[in-house]
């Protein structure tokens, strides 16, 4: 008996995937009814969104996993969950259930231990025949998803600068601003009123801003809208939904916007305040975990946004050290994210130094960081600013 082929069972699973995960992987069917949403991680217990298949799931097999499998914001295709899971036991296991699954033709090796069938010239063409066709549709396929990609960005692009278009920059002494500050008030960042204009000039107020959820409005809430950043360009904005004073009561208030660009192998970033003369900035994950570092200790922190983020951030060239507000997770990950970007920055030449919160994580809670140490012991929760500069400079 033959094998299959790896590029015939491909294309043939390409359009197929939500019917070969209901086959082999069941535990994905809350993700693949909501495609592009985050949903609770099928294979650990306790996650609230540490999922989701990606919109094109059905076309191209791939989902992400936030936190599992050993790695951070993990892509994985169909046939390596398979192997992750031990539903196959490796690559030609799982081509050969999914293969017989959709009933592909074998155009493969010989399989050791079957029966052995010869072949007439023409049954090797015809498979020959059908392994070139399957690479040729594979190829059309990923040139039509390209094609799909730069739209999708092209669009993206347009989104961004017509919401820009509707921002108000954030200063303490415009009124509609209000929305914001209250929000930033209750956060324990109402500080940041007296920070200098630098610090707040990629941050923006919005008024009445819809909010989707699978394409339908939900309602309209002001916005605190930061400007991210990607190979020194505009890559996308950040938005966080207000209700009151408060995140809007929906399922994700914080939201990236699409993309303008495919921001893959770029460090992004929201910048906070210029880069020092002493070339000394922060970074942190969050945005208001920045802002915090920035009451606490005065040095420009930037927000990486995510874990994942953090650890392909990358500096500027007048960056001579970076301090990095790490997240204190039960999870660890907030640590290891730290730990990989020093290492990473240190082997560039650039000076890395991890800061870690250094109260207990409370009873119930999956971590602590820095905007939780403003809040119960203020500045002082944070390292000493001349203390620090003068560490580097010394070392």
């Amino acid at each position: 008996m033959q094998s299959f082929t790896r590029d015939v069972v491909m294309a043939a699973a390409s359009g197929h995937y939500n019917e070969l995960a209901m086959q082999f992987l069941p535990q994905l069917s809350t993700a693949i009814a909501h495609p592009g949403r985050h949903v609770p991680d099928p294979f650990k217990s306790g996650s609230k969104d540490g999922f989701r298949v990606f919109k094109d799931f059905c076309q191209k097999g791939k989902m992400i996993f936030n936190n599992n499998w050993g790695e951070n914001a993990k892509v994985v295709d169909f046939f390596e969950l398979m192997m992750l899971t031990g539903v196959a036991t490796d690559f030609s296991d799982a081509l050969e259930k999914v293969g017989s699954f959709l009933n592909c033709p074998r155009t493969g090796y010989h399989i050791k231990g079957t029966k052995y069938e010869r072949q007439t010239s023409d049954a090797v063409k015809q498979q020959q025949k059908l392994i070139a066709e399957a690479k040729l549709a594979a190829a059309k396929a990923e040139a039509e998803a390209k094609k799909a990609e730069e739209v999708r960005y092209q669009k993206g692009a347009i989104a961004i600068q017509k919401q820009l278009e509707e921002c108000i920059p954030l200063t303490a002494d415009d009124p509609r601003c209000k929305p914001v500050w209250d929000y930033l008030v209750s956060r324990g960042l109402g500080a940041l009123k007296y920070a200098p204009e630098e610090v707040l000039k990629q941050l923006f107020c919005a008024r009445n801003v819809g909010y989707f959820e699978e394409g339908k409005l939900v309602g309209n809430y002001d916005c605190l809208i930061s400007k991210v950043n990607a190979n020194n360009k505009l890559w996308s904005l950040h938005r966080i939904f207000i209700k009151d004073g408060k995140k809007a009561p929906v399922s994700n208030a914080k939201k990236m916007q699409t993309p303008a660009f495919d921001g893959t192998d770029y460090s992004k970033f929201i910048k906070l305040g210029d880069v020092p003369e002493h070339g000394v900035i922060g970074i942190a994950e969050g945005i208001e975990t920045a802002l915090a570092c920035y009451c606490g200790t005065r040095i420009p922190t930037w927000s990486a946004i995510s874990a994942t983020f953090l650890e392909e951030f990358y500096p500027p060239k007048n960056v001579k050290a970076v301090i990095i507000f790490a997240d204190n997770d039960l999870s660890g990950v907030g640590q290891k994210s730290a730990k990989i970007l020093k290492e990473k920055l240190n082997s560039k030449g650039i000076k890395a130094y991890i800061s870690l919160p250094k109260s207990d994580i409370p009873e119930g809670s999956k971590g602590i960081d820095w905007l939780d140490e403003l809040n119960t012991k203020g500045v002082f929760a944070f390292p000493d600013p001349v203390q620090c500069l003068n560490y580097i400079r010394n070392h």
